[in-house]
């Protein structure tokens, strides 16, 4: 190979990476920006003078709009910070160590599950949904123990990222032809899971309790590994060899 051809080869290189660093960085600005309304629902409730609930259940609106673009694109808990702030206790510094904590927790997991999927997607799908409703359930009875809620939140954190990894890897290997129309249905979904829980679990938080919304997260995630359980059938997902 000449010099020439040497350059252009590595300057294309160079380009294909350049480009997926510039998806991932818009990535995690699009997801940071979609789900920061969460450490700021309390100032968010009080600079406008409403219930906690209902500011959560403002973010159903930008879920809404997320849904009707998902859907026809491809043919073109929130109550997070009430929680730590009046149960656990923290105050505004620790409450921001313990949110980053949970996006670096997410960032390891994201990292490490890609090693997991090659060969264990099933367990992955079904795994991750099942623990996280079990710390939905822990975290209501750990409230008085700020260490024990952190150290929990890191979990939570660990395994929420990679869900849309393990999803996509799923789709790859039951739909690889129909990738485009599957991910924007699965994003639709997302968008409608995000409206339910933010007015439901509103709704709940101002007229049953604050420990309500992590019962209905519980309920929801007991759910998706029932689901996952099935869609890993293996009539339907082939795992590899």
């Amino acid at each position: 190979m000449n010099s020439t051809a040497a350059d252009t080869a590595t300057y294309g290189a160079d380009t294909q990476w350049a480009a997926v660093t510039c998806l991932s960085l818009l990535t995690f600005v699009l997801i940071a920006s979609e789900f920061m309304p969460v450490s700021l629902l309390t100032p968010i409730a009080n600079d406008l003078g409403i219930t906690e609930g209902q500011a959560g259940q403002a973010i159903s609106i930008s879920g809404l709009f997320a849904v009707v673009t998902a859907l026809f694109g491809n043919s073109l808990l929130t109550y997070l910070r009430p929680y730590l702030e009046g149960v656990v206790g923290l105050d505004v510094n620790s409450l921001s160590l313990v949110l980053l904590g949970l996006g670096l927790a997410g960032l390891a997991g994201t990292a490490v599950v890609g090693f997991l999927l090659r060969s264990r997607l099933t367990p992955v799908l079904v795994g991750i949904p099942s623990l996280m409703a079990l710390l939905a359930l822990l975290l209501i009875i750990s409230g008085p123990l700020p260490l024990v809620v952190a150290a929990m939140l890191l979990v939570w954190g660990f395994l929420a990222n990679p869900i849309p990894v393990a999803w996509n890897t799923w789709m790859a290997r039951v739909i690889p032809n129909e990738l485009e129309a599957g991910g924007g249905l699965q994003v639709a979904l997302i968008q409608c899971a995000i409206t339910f829980g933010a007015s439901v679990g509103g709704l709940l938080f101002d007229t049953t309790g604050w420990w309500s919304p992590f019962v209905l997260a519980a309920v929801l995630l007991a759910g998706s590994a029932m689901l996952a359980t099935q869609s890993s059938h293996p009539s339907t997902t082939r795992e590899p060899t």
